[in-house]
C-alpha cells in the first residue's frame, strides 16, 4: 500500500510499471539524483533491481516520488517532519493567546482537497449507497 492506495497487480512489476508511468518525471529525478542513472527498466539493473529500489524509494518521504503518490506538493524528510513537530510545541508552549496555527505541512493541504462539498447530486449519491446496503 502506498499513498492510501492498494494495488494488487500480480506480478508486482504492473504495479511498478503502472505507478511509473504516472509518476514518470518524479521517479526520473529520484532515479538520476540517487542512483546516478536513468530510470530505464530492465536496463543494466535488471527487473528485480528496479522493482526493490523503487519500493525504497516509495517508502521515503524524502523521495519526489513518495511525494507525488502520496499527493504532497513537495517531499519532506525525517528530520524536517521532527523539527516541524519541535517548532509547533515550541510555538504552543510559549503562546499565551489562543492555540497557534501549525507550521504547513505539505500533507495538510492534501487532506483538505480529499474532503469538502460533493460533486454529484444528493439523491445520486444516497442510491448509491442503497445499492451498497448502506
Amino acid at each position: 500500500m502506498a499513498g492510501g492506495q492498494r494495488w494488487g497487480c500480480t506480478p508486482g512489476i504492473l504495479t511498478l510499471s503502472d505507478l511509473a508511468v504516472k509518476h514518470a518525471g518524479a521517479i526520473q529525478y529520484d532515479w538520476m539524483v540517487r542512483f546516478g542513472q536513468a530510470y530505464d527498466p530492465p536496463g543494466e539493473m535488471g527487473w528485480a533491481w528496479h522493482f526493490r529500489l523503487f519500493w525504497e524509494l516509495v517508502k521515503d518521504p524524502g523521495s519526489h516520488l513518495a511525494a507525488a503518490i502520496n499527493g504532497w506538493e513537495y517531499p519532506v524528510s525525517r528530520e524536517w517532519m521532527v523539527a516541524a513537530d519541535q517548532y509547533d510545541a515550541f510555538v504552543a508552549a510559549n503562546t499565551h493567546k489562543g492555540r497557534p496555527k501549525p507550521y504547513p505541512r505539505p500533507w495538510r493541504d492534501q487532506e483538505k482537497k480529499q474532503f469538502g462539498r460533493a460533486t454529484r447530486p444528493q439523491s445520486e449519491i444516497r442510491a448509491a449507497l442503497a445499492m451498497r446496503g448502506h
